[in-house]
């Protein structure tokens, strides 16, 4: 299947009239995206961009997922493995950092004087 997807992928970027295909099917999925959300969103207005938006937002990931998963060859293991060690790099705990002492004799403390009545 990982053949298949990316050699549709390949003639797709060669072939303009495949490209405007894809493009245009990418649309009507936004466009559908948005008709099915609008009703869930409240206080939604005529000219509200939300649900365009979210839709538009749908379809990145899914281009993105895509070509994440053609980089890597178009194997799932390759891809859930590499995600499973960027995570895990990301939730590693971090080290604290100390404030490093300032050079000379300490600062004294200074307190806030009282205002005479």
């Amino acid at each position: 299947m990982a053949d298949h997807v990316e050699e549709m992928e390949r003639d797709t970027r060669e072939s303009s009239a495949l490209r405007a295909w894809t493009l245009l099917s990418y649309l009507r999925f936004e466009a559908a995206s948005a008709e099915t959300i609008a009703p869930r969103l409240a206080d939604l207005t005529v000219d509200d961009p939300r649900p365009r938006l979210i839709g538009a937002l749908a379809m990145a990931a899914v281009r993105i997922a895509l070509d994440d998963w053609l980089r890597d060859g178009g194997s799932l293991t390759d891809r859930r493995w590499r995600r499973s060690t960027v995570s895990a790099d990301r939730h590693r705990p971090r080290r604290r950092r100390v404030p490093r002492a300032r050079p000379g004799p300490p600062r004294p403390i200074r307190r806030p004087q009282r205002r005479a009545a």
